[in-house]
């Protein structure tokens, strides 16, 4: 934070800002980052949106804050995490730290992947471990009930725009079922009635789900 400032300290002091083509450019990391934010994914969201969700989709959201990528690396490893469900991404080689890191992986009860190629986080995983292999996003994606798929992609200059995969699963993604793939929404989106089904007490679980830059 303090760096932003001086940028724009530097910025305001040259006169850069208020006409055309100046001002501070907010170069993203990943498309995530902003992916995030647009649907609400934070682990301490704010009560409007908590109540805003809450009514727009009928149902009671929880009201405790969760771990950022960092405090779920030492959650994990002190063994407060019963499941980890990874969204794409190489939680083990993008944290801060690989050994801490890994050694929390190693200590969870259920790590969960949806991925689309193999990566570190696969082989220090947890006491149980789930691969949900998933399309990429330069793979088509047109077997969904409601036609083709389309993705949100954020460029450097945070230009949001939507992009189709055009390459055929069955030459890009290397899974035995390659051609019932679907995309990474399909997956998650079913884990929920899943675990309904099953009579175990979910709810209390103390899962942590992130999502990293792919490493």
């Amino acid at each position: 934070m303090d760096t932003i400032k001086e940028i724009v300290n530097l910025l305001l002091m040259q006169g850069n800002f208020g006409k055309p083509g100046a001002g501070a450019c907010p170069v993203r990391g990943h498309s995530n980052v902003q992916g995030d934010r647009t649907f609400g994914i934070w682990e301490k969201p704010k009560e409007d949106f908590l109540q805003a969700l809450d009514a727009e989709f009928g149902i009671v959201s929880p009201r405790e804050e969760g771990h950022d990528s960092t405090h779920t690396m030492y959650a994990m490893a002190e063994g407060n995490v019963d499941v980890f469900v990874s969204l794409g991404g190489n939680l083990a080689m993008a944290n801060s730290d690989t050994a801490i890191m890994e050694d929390g992986l190693k200590n969870t009860g259920l790590t969960v992947h949806i991925s689309t190629k193999p990566n570190r986080s696969h082989v220090t995983h947890g006491k149980t471990s789930i691969i949900l292999p998933t399309l990429g996003r330069s793979d088509r994606d047109d077997k969904h009930p409601g036609g083709r798929q389309f993705l949100s992609v954020e460029n450097s200059m945070s230009v949001v725009s939507s992009t189709q995969g055009s390459s055929s699963p069955s030459r890009t993604t290397c899974c035995p079922s390659r051609r019932s793939l679907r995309g990474w929404p399909r997956p998650s989106s079913r884990m929920t009635p899943t675990m309904r089904s099953t009579g175990r007490p979910w709810q209390t679980t103390t899962t942590s789900s992130v999502t990293t830059p792919r490493v």
